[in-house]
């Protein structure tokens, strides 16, 4: 061998354990977590919990997407040297536990072997009373548990899936990690995250839907697909076998391709759970399988040759994947109950039904204002109802200028409120209108022109006043809170040593509310 001959077959020696070890070492890189089977009470809705908290565990785990997970066989520890018995040797952390029946309660005991500190470095355990309580503390279990040994902040959206399409199976995956199949319903890691609907066929895997989507703490997210009928390989593969069926119908020579043809559809058409409605094309392969025999039978006798049964063209649009653009999906907020907050503002009023009170308006514009707390209630995604408790203000002064009138008043407000359920990041604009109601007390403060100088104080007492309340808002949604402005009329009385009188006032309001889901 040369020399230079030498150096080349030493070059691709290298070359080649670098290519073979590399793959490997990357694969070793991350961590390997296995997820134990737990022990269980012999109760199947123990079970059921312990199962629950084994998948939310095993896929929470795959979506973080830091570890490599297997699925491991039964595993306690309680001291001693290091597993070593196969499937077990070979995985850096264990997932483990119980949920049993101890005293009466049911016990949760979750914990995380590390192979390297040959310990348990996590742990979670709890007890509920009823095994109504079993699946709420199983799943609080495992989020305690995932944050202790990830160090990273569990929190879950949850996806919903609407087939608009033909009836049939198929696979969710969230960032390539299979969630299930048929699945209406499903929790997924909040952020920005790909959802892929795919169906294995007759012919091949067939992607039903593709696109990317940002999840939101506690917001619900719906995915929308449509699972076609037929896709267009497949239509052209049936079509295909009729026609072909049918250009040899007259040709008693080739009865065993026909037979073969036939054969070839039955065994297309068997498992159908993909698209249900594709019993229809089988029962017409069937009806031209009858057809045939007989044919064969009478000797091929003339007889007009049938029409095909099978549309050539899509009977329906085929659904096309969504583009995969992160961050312009906007997902469902979840549904929003009601609110409470507080809201305050400025504005101008003036006085009515006192004559007296009416000649200082003539001076010029009163001045209003008021503060309050309040929470409504959503009874239809347009429709709510609203109640509001609040402390109202309201200044006028006299003709001469020689004193103010400051009149402070309690009020309590309800009304109904035309406006859509809040959505995240839309502003809304809202209406309301309903009845006020000014409490008994009022106080009123005589001053000085400007306030300089207060000469008098003294309560009112008179009965509940009837009055309105009416306006408009523009809120905006963040997160659980609202933020909203303003503009309201409100129309309120009460009795003073004028008479009967009403304090009409505009306010240019603005509030906070935290939303009740």
């Amino acid at each position: 061998m040369s020399k230079h001959a030498a150096y080349a077959l030493g070059l691709l020696l290298v070359l080649f354990a670098f290519v073979a070890t590399v793959p490997g070492e990357a694969q070793s890189s991350r961590p390997i977590v296995g997820v134990a089977s737990f022990e269980t009470a012999a109760d199947p809705r123990v079970e059921a919990a312990a199962n629950s908290i084994s998948s939310t565990i095993e896929l929470t785990l795959r979506l973080l997407d830091r570890y490599e997970v297997r699925r491991a066989g039964s595993f306690s520890y309680t001291g001693g040297p290091p597993p070593t018995q196969a499937g077990l040797r070979e995985l850096d952390f264990i997932v483990f536990g119980s949920v049993e029946d101890s005293a009466g309660r049911i016990v949760l005991d979750l914990s995380v072997y590390s192979r390297a500190e040959n310990a348990v470095t996590s742990r979670h355990e709890d007890a509920v009373d009823s095994v109504f309580d079993l699946f709420d503390a199983a799943d609080e279990a495992a989020i305690s548990l995932l944050e202790s040994f990830s160090g990273e902040l569990i929190r879950f959206a949850s996806l919903r899936l609407q087939n608009a399409g033909s009836p049939g199976t198929y696979t969710v995956y969230v960032d390539d990690v299979p969630l299930g199949e048929d699945l209406s319903e499903a929790r997924v890691l909040v952020g920005s995250r790909s959802v892929r609907i795919q169906q294995e066929r007759m012919l091949e895997e067939h992607v039903v839907y593709e696109g990317v989507h940002n999840f939101q703490d506690g917001g619900t997210t719906t995915v929308e697909f449509r699972i076609p009928l037929a896709t267009a390989q497949e239509r052209r593969t049936l079509v295909g076998l009729e026609q072909d069926i049918l250009d040899a119908w007259d040709d008693p020579d080739r009865v065993p391709v026909v037979e073969q043809l036939f054969s070839r559809a039955f065994f297309l058409l068997e498992d159908i759970e993909y698209s249900r409605g594709l019993a229809a094309y089988r029962d017409s392969f069937l009806e031209l399988k009858e057809r045939y025999d007989e044919r064969v039978a009478s000797g091929f006798e003339e007889e007009e040759t049938p029409s095909p049964a099978i549309a050539a063209e899509d009977e329906e649009p085929e659904a096309e994947p969504a583009p995969a653009a992160p961050g312009f999906t906007r997902p469902e907020p979840p549904t929003v109950r009601g609110a409470v907050g507080l809201k305050g503002g400025l504005g101008v009023g003036w006085f009515t039904g006192s004559d007296w009170l009416d000649r200082f308006d003539e001076h010029g514009p009163d001045w209003t204002g008021q503060f309050s707390v309040f929470g409504y209630y959503q009874l239809h995604p347009n429709l709510a109802i609203q109640a509001q408790l609040g402390r109202q203000r309201h200044t006028t002064n006299s003709l001469d200028n020689d004193f103010d009138l400051l009149f402070h008043f309690w009020t309590t407000d309800f009304a109904l409120l035309l406006r859509p359920t809040a959505r995240g990041n839309i502003p809304m604009v809202y209406l309301l209108v309903g009845p006020s109601f000014s409490l008994t007390t009022s106080e009123v403060t005589v001053s000085e022109y400007d306030f300089r100088d207060e000469l008098d104080t003294f309560d009112l007492e008179s009965d509940p006043f009837l009055g309105l309340v009416l306006g408009g808002g523009l809120g905006l949604r963040i997160g659980r809170a609202e933020l909203f402005g303003e503009l309201i009329y409100t129309r309120t009385g009460f009795e003073t040593f004028a008479g009967d009188t009403v304090s009409n006032s505009v306010n240019a309001v603005i509030g906070i509310a935290g939303q009740l889901h």
